[in-house]
């Protein structure tokens, strides 16, 4: 238990008095706590301090749960925003292959119509020499 400044004083002088020595007194004095932050703890003080971390843990844990209810929200949604990615890339991919299958198309149609109107020109060219 600490000692108030006028308590020690008195047992100070009591010390002094009786040990007829006063470096004695200062001595014997400087093992007791001097003030209440001095004290050593004792069992309930660390029960109480137990009780505090066992909240501030419990608080931090309420905490964690928060940050992995987050965490499942963004994938969710993170998921929701890959899907519609990927329905959009599927749909111009699709797009995109019917414009080339179009061109495609088309430059084959020309292409043929090329070499049937060289041949239809050929062959009338060699019946007018034959």
């Amino acid at each position: 238990m600490a000692l108030t400044e006028p308590n020690r004083s008195v047992v100070f002088r009591g010390l002094s008095n009786l040990l007829e020595s006063e470096e004695a007194a200062v001595e014997m004095m400087s093992c007791l706590p001097s003030t209440a932050a001095s004290e050593p703890a004792t069992k309930a003080d660390l029960d109480e301090q137990s009780v505090e971390v066992e909240k501030r843990f419990v608080e931090v844990d309420k905490r964690f749960v928060e940050v992995d209810k987050r965490f499942v929200e963004l994938t969710a949604a993170m998921q929701v925003g890959f899907a519609d990615q990927n329905l959009k890339l599927a749909n111009m991919e699709t797009r995109l292959m019917a414009h080339v299958h179009a061109e495609v198309q088309s430059s084959m149609h020309w292409t043929i119509g090329v070499v049937i109107s060289f041949a239809v020109v050929l062959v009338g060219a060699l019946a007018l020499f034959v």
